[in-house]
């Protein structure tokens, strides 16, 4: 069943005689009466079949009675840019109450872990820059929102282990809502490093509410007991440019876990690469839910050296794990998995739009 949501069905006309816009998508996002876009994007065909095309929203500007679609097409330079909007009366609207903010900096605790939240700010780009400090430290500095329409939250919260200085926790995912009844999960989130105290993630919600409420999603990355790790061990690399089927499995506190096949590719020491040309590791995993979190840990070849995962990604309950620099002259490696029931924070926030910066000193 698909969640509550907002239809429109959008019909389109062309004088151009072969009846196509030569543009292959475009991406729509809504604005509020202000012109703040936010929320998920709805996709558009670029062709005119099917005509009229349907568009779905699960979070909209509720107070307003006219809103707006904002259109982004492929840009010739590359990137997008916006290529039009169209108002229209909401046909449903109406009064809301109106959340209280919480006083940031503010501090929880969630069993022996202290979450503090400093900051909420919206309306960025995924554009972010570091620079050393004169006497040590840093500072990160957020790009402020561009063409692209699509925007970025930062969340400044800082993470510690009151019992265990050998703990370290990261924000695993979020939720957002507002007193309108708006309720998204994220679809895009990252985060830094181990200990940095900052995660962005979209989409996010419109600036004319008086507050949020974000739920965090909390789990461990360092600091875990033997029985919370598990480890396939001595599994065979393969050969270069082929896939090794394995398929090997094991049962980890009633979650089971195959390991399916590895394709190995050369070592990848581009500045810019794509998963498609790094060696990938399959999964596939039974009996995670219900807040437990299973993770790839760590995994080290036979010749000493750890394997950096530069991404994952999953679909059911397979997972992909690729590896940009596997060294030719390993043969196998162990794999390192930990398991553990996350925990969850929440904040009701006022988002604040403009530049944000965090300082690491």
């Amino acid at each position: 069943m698909l969640p509550a949501c907002m239809v429109v069905w959008l019909d389109r006309a062309t004088n151009q005689p072969a009846g196509s816009s030569g543009i292959p998508y475009f991406d729509v996002l809504l604005s509020d009466a202000n012109g703040f876009m936010s929320g998920d994007a709805a996709w558009l065909f670029g062709g005119w079949s099917p005509n009229p095309q349907i568009l779905r929203f699960t979070a909209i500007p509720r107070r307003d009675p006219v809103i707006a679609l904002n259109f982004f097409c492929p840009s010739p330079t590359g990137g997008v840019q916006q290529c039009g909007s169209l108002s229209f009366p909401k046909p449903v609207y109406g009064r809301f109450p109106q959340w209280t903010p919480e006083v940031l900096p503010a501090t929880k605790r969630v069993g022996d872990v202290e979450v503090t939240l400093e900051r909420l700010s919206t309306g960025h780009n995924s554009a972010m820059s570091q620079r050393s400090l004169a006497g040590g430290g840093s500072v990160i500095e957020f790009g402020a929102n561009g063409s692209g329409g699509r925007n970025n939250t930062i969340c400044l919260l800082r993470l510690r282990s009151l019992t265990n200085t050998n703990q370290v926790w990261q924000v695993a995912g979020e939720e957002l809502s507002d007193a309108t009844g708006n309720r998204v999960h994220n679809t895009a989130f990252s985060c830094g490093g181990p200990g940095d105290d900052y995660f962005r993630f979209e989409p996010g919600l419109w600036t004319n509410e008086s507050a949020w409420k974000i739920t965090c999603e909390i789990k461990r990355v360092k600091g875990f007991a033997a029985e919370e790790m598990i480890t396939f061990r001595d599994v065979p690399l393969g050969g270069l440019g082929a896939t090794n089927r394995v398929g090997w499995t094991s049962n980890f506190n009633g979650i089971s876990i195959t390991l399916a096949d590895i394709s190995r590719r050369q070592p990848n020491t581009n500045s810019s690469w794509s998963s498609d040309s790094c060696s990938r590791v399959n999964f596939v995993v039974n009996g995670v839910g219900n807040g437990l979190q299973l993770d790839l840990f760590a995994t080290r070849a036979d010749n000493g050296a750890d394997l950096d995962c530069v991404s994952w990604s999953g679909s059911g309950s397979t997972r992909g794990y690729s590896f940009r620099s596997i060294p030719p002259d390993a043969k196998t490696a162990d794999f390192t998995f930990t398991l553990q029931r996350s925990r969850w924070v929440e904040f009701t926030v006022r988002p604040e739009v403009g530049a944000a910066r965090l300082v690491k000193r």
